[in-house]
């Protein structure tokens, strides 16, 4: 159920993409477009983890593309084959477009510059603005649902490639959510069977633990549902300390067994 649901609103959005990068396309070459740009397909009655994602962040249409192109590889590499076209006057790829090519692979990935390039950035000032949607402080990044990759020290930031993260793309594709898939992650994926009963803590620290799983909770509804983010910490770090068999990991585990994350 899933799978169609997600397929459904996917294909809606690879659609728009498709017809809102012609439109695009024919007017920076000819300064003409044969008609308006279509809008974003209406996902208000759909419920799907795509859909269901729009939705909790209020995206934009433009956020909205940010989005889809950075998904577009692992489901439609074909809908960016126009990054491939050459400048003829310089027999190179037009620079605005982005793009970035890896051996091995006969596709060609988004970069930050290909959003520029889609949201009509051309002109400073609104590349400029649009800038703020492709900033590490924008909600899409900030809650890690795209990256930028550099794959080479000190390029323009925008020249990176524009990834979608491993978490969301399995949640969209529908499969299982590999934590040590990012090369150098070192951290170990850790389940417990055991319940909050088995926890033996101070009343004190237990107050503490409580916050924390409440925070874990229900801040992204507080943030998103009743925008309270300009009154709620962005995050906490906590630091677990005490001897060996105090409760350190068995408490780490359970947080996250709490939230099933």
């Amino acid at each position: 159920m899933s799978n169609t649901s997600n397929a459904k609103t996917i294909e809606q959005e690879l659609k728009w993409f498709q017809n809102y990068v012609n439109q695009k396309l024919a007017f920076h070459f000819t300064q003409s477009s044969d008609g308006h740009i279509q809008s974003a397909p209406k996902i208000d009655d759909q419920d799907s983890p795509y859909a269901n994602l729009i939705k909790t962040y209020k995206l934009t249409e433009a956020e909205r593309l940010i989005l889809i192109l950075a998904l577009v590889p692992h489901i439609r590499p074909s809908a960016l084959d126009f990054l491939f076209q050459k400048n003829k006057t310089y027999d190179k790829p037009f620079s605005e477009f982005g793009g970035r090519t890896i051996k091995g692979y006969n596709g060609i990935l988004p970069t930050g510059e290909t959003a520029l390039f889609l949201l009509d950035s051309e002109d400073i000032e609104k590349r400029l603005s649009v800038m703020s949607l492709l900033n590490e402080n924008h909600k899409l990044f900030r809650d890690g649902i795209l990256e930028f990759v550099a794959t080479t020290q000190n390029l323009p930031l925008y020249s990176r490639q524009l990834i979608i993260s491993q978490k969301y793309l399995s949640l969209f594709t529908n499969q299982e959510y590999n934590i040590k898939a990012h090369p150098g992650f070192r951290a170990t994926q850790l389940t417990t069977s055991q319940n909050w009963d088995d926890l033996v803590l101070s009343s004190d620290t237990i107050a503490n633990i409580e916050e924390l799983r409440l925070y874990l909770k229900h801040s992204q509804d507080l943030k998103t549902d009743y925008n309270f983010s300009k009154h709620m910490p962005k995050g906490h770090r906590v630091l677990f300390a005490g001897p060996s068999g105090t409760g350190k990991t068995m408490t780490a585990t359970l947080l996250g067994k709490s939230v099933n994350r």
